[in-house]
């Protein structure tokens, strides 16, 4: 699908989308009520943030007239891709002080910062033990038992480490084998035991080549498939998708516009997954529903990275890295890659379990709302469908491998 074919809806004119009476503008006075300075100073912050967005907004449709920029470029399609350390491209290019006030904003609201001494406190002992036994006893040392008092910690800890020293290690596996060893080996058990800790089972784990349903829904077309190296979902009847894999190559393979197109296709995939969420709970507040993230997972070359997908503000999406690991490969990883390796998919644990309480939140508030809209009287400005509405983008990488902007790498 060329984009360039669909125009999409930024103007300001809130008489031409009713949606813009929206929600930037009511957070900005719902909690004023008895005039206090604290209601006050709150309501000041709300009027900060918006204007914010506001000038953020302004740069994104100046991308999108912009006939120079990549039509496939993130901004001219409402997203701003960010993450601290993070090197942006020509394509992507805002202006430093707005970008970092960005990443400033983005990163106050995450509440993963969690180090792993912190999360690894109790079963130090463990590690020590696996990390100083000769090669030959290191798989043995690795089933001994996890000292942690958290049961799911406990087996995850006990499944990831017996995961790595057994089949990455002992089995010698060449992960600069093909694609399908990085994925098979090492990040679809990873991922699995993820989902496995999640409180009371809720997601459901999909590896190899599955089809992402949300960007079905998007597009209205069934014929199109985008397919990720793996897809978690919600338990239930509706199966929402929260998290997707792309591996690029194998270990240390891939080329430059093999990363780009990857992560480009991953990330257009994410805001479908938003859509997707928001179009089957329209009933629900926009204030909800901007607390949600979905994610998807990056691995290229040596690291896998992960990377949030949340709306924050009307027709504007943020893509940021939260975290990134060294993928294991050999004996020869030093033990702190391992236990960061280790430490990474827990927090991605937590990070999906707070996702699944913000979709539950949504879902409740949504079918209150349509349970007492006995008339069908839910209005544009409070209809999530009508409110976010991204261009269903969907990359084939025949078509548009060398067609897409670099990818936002790291300078440190």
């Amino acid at each position: 699908m060329d984009p360039t074919n669909k125009k999409q809806k930024t103007t300001t004119d809130e008489n031409a989308h009713p949606e813009n009476d929206d929600d930037d503008k009511d957070e900005q006075y719902d909690e004023l009520s008895d005039g206090s300075a604290s209601s006050i100073d709150s309501t000041m912050e709300r009027e900060v943030e918006w204007s914010f967005w506001d000038s953020c907004r302004d740069i994104l449709m100046s991308a999108e007239m912009n006939l120079e920029i990549n039509q496939f470029s993130p901004h001219k399609h409402g997203v701003i891709v960010c993450g601290d350390k993070l090197l942006q491209t020509e394509e992507n290019a805002i202006d430093p002080a707005v970008y970092t006030l960005v990443v400033k904003h983005m990163n106050s609201g995450n509440d993963f910062s969690i180090d792993r001494s912190v999360t690894f406190a109790e079963v130090e002992e463990y590690f020590t033990a696996v990390f100083g036994a000769e090669k030959s006893n290191m798989v043995d040392c690795a089933r001994n038992p996890v000292p942690a008092t958290d049961p799911k910690k406990r087996n995850f800890i006990a499944d990831m480490t017996l995961s790595i020293f057994r089949d990455i290690y002992d089995s010698e596996s060449n992960l600069k084998h093909s694609e399908s060893m990085v994925n098979s080996t090492c990040l679809h058990p990873a991922i699995r035991f993820a989902c496995q800790a999640v409180t009371k089972g809720k997601l459901l784990f999909y590896p190899g080549e599955e089809r992402l349903n949300a960007m079905n829904m998007v597009l209205g077309d069934d014929t199109v498939i985008y397919r990720g190296d793996a897809i978690v979902r919600m338990r239930g009847a509706l199966e929402l998708e929260v998290l997707l894999l792309e591996t690029s190559n194998a270990l240390g393979a891939c080329t430059e516009s093999k990363k780009a197109f990857d992560f480009y296709k991953a990330l257009y995939g994410g805001v479908a997954m938003l859509k997707s969420i928001a179009n089957q709970f329209k009933y629900g507040d926009i204030k909800l529903f901007k607390r949600i993230k979905v994610y998807f997972l990056h691995a290229s070359k040596e690291e896998v990275r992960l990377w949030s997908v949340q709306y924050v503000s009307r027709h504007i999406y943020v893509v940021c890295r939260e975290d990134t690991a060294k993928m294991p490969y050999d004996y020869n990883d030093l033990p702190s890659d391992i236990t960061y390796f280790i430490h990474f998919f827990w927090v991605l644990k937590l990070r999906l379990e707070n996702t699944i309480s913000s979709i539950e939140s949504l879902i409740t508030d949504h079918e209150k709302k349509k349970k007492n809209d006995i008339y069908g009287t839910l209005s544009a400005s409070e209809n999530l469908e009508i409110i976010v509405e991204p261009i269903p983008i969907r990359l084939t990488e025949r078509v548009h491998i060398n067609k897409v902007p670099n990818h936002p790498d790291s300078f440190s």
